[in-house]
């Protein structure tokens, strides 16, 4: 749960608590170990004001599995706490490349601060000890889950990271390996798979060369590498 601000005395850091009663929609989130192998959960999303300052607040159950991942508007260093929360929590704090930075876990009803040790776009807030159940920690990516987002055909495929090349290129991998990939209708290969030299632009993306397939659009910019997570 965000705790609220008050200028005069904390300056430009946010505070947060865990807390929420609200429903809200909730994406799988698939967090990739060191390992490779993959640990998925169900996030509330709570990306609002009011949602983050709410966030599982008065919450009794919060089963393995699922959670709430909060976004914020920019990189900031961030603080929660557990006001008014009985439920005993983990939280992750994620940087905008959603890359795992730190883990704590937070007591019930605890006032006291828990703070990212560097700015983070994200936190996801789990039952306590899960992350450490899975074998989810620090340096560990996140992905989302783009085939929960939208029923429909075409959607918006965001990449994961983003660093500087030579060249235009984008990786894409599936949480099945073996997938055949379609750019424009044209097949480039199976998953894991790194498709290099392309031409800068907007490009439909399937799994399928039939009209009915699933598709998503990447706008792919120059001298960009950007990589692909679907389910």
């Amino acid at each position: 749960m965000q705790k609220i601000l008050l200028a005069i005395f904390f300056l430009s850091v946010s505070f947060f608590c865990s807390c929420a009663t609200k429903k809200l929609p909730v994406k799988t989130l698939s967090i990739e170990k060191s390992d490779g192998k993959i640990v998925e959960i169900a996030a509330e999303i709570a990306d609002t004001f009011e949602t983050r300052q709410h966030g599982f607040m008065e919450r009794t159950k919060i089963p393995d599995g699922t959670g709430m991942l909060f976004v914020f508007e920019k990189d900031e260093i961030q603080n929660f706490w557990m006001k008014n929360t009985p439920h005993p929590l983990s939280i992750a704090y994620i940087d905008s490349s959603w890359k795992i930075r730190d883990i704590f876990d937070m007591k019930p009803y605890s006032l006291a601060n828990v703070t990212s040790t560097t700015s983070v776009r994200y936190a996801l807030e789990v039952p306590q000890g899960y992350f450490e159940r899975v074998g989810v920690q620090k340096g560990d990516r996140v992905f989302v889950n783009l085939s929960g987002e939208s029923e429909k055909t075409e959607k918006k495929a965001v990449p994961e990271q983003s660093e500087k090349s030579s060249e235009a290129k984008i990786h894409i991998k599936t949480k099945k390996a073996g997938k055949t990939v379609f750019l424009n209708g044209n097949a480039h290969g199976k998953t894991p798979l790194t498709i290099t030299s392309l031409v800068p632009g907007v490009y439909t993306l399937s799994f399928d060369s039939s009209a009915t397939s699933e598709k998503w659009t990447i706008e792919v910019q120059p001298k960009q590498f950007d990589s692909y997570y679907f389910e």
